[in-house]
């Protein structure tokens, strides 16, 4: 059954450290193929200078700006009901 408007599944950045051999990342590429195959906007971000280990002392601020861009437009075009 395809999604129809109401209940279309969330844009999905399923991000995965590039530089970690310890974290498998299979489960974020099929969670981002599942979304896809539902008819929804995702996509795996390899998120470069990350990982276990030493990063240098600018790594967290790449991430956290990535994340940010990506949700700015989903706010404005999709709202959800108050729970509350």
């Amino acid at each position: 059954m395809a999604p129809t408007p109401a209940c279309a599944p969330p844009r999905v950045l399923g991000g995965v450290p590039a530089e970690d051999s310890r974290v498998n990342t299979a489960d974020t590429a099929a969670v981002v193929r599942a979304v896809r195959r539902a008819g929804g906007d995702a996509t795996v971000w390899r998120v470069p200078r990350t990982g276990h280990g030493s990063n240098h002392l600018a790594s967290p601020h790449l991430p956290g700006a990535t994340v940010l861009s990506f949700a700015a437009p989903t706010g404005s075009r999709t709202t959800w009901p108050q729970t509350t």
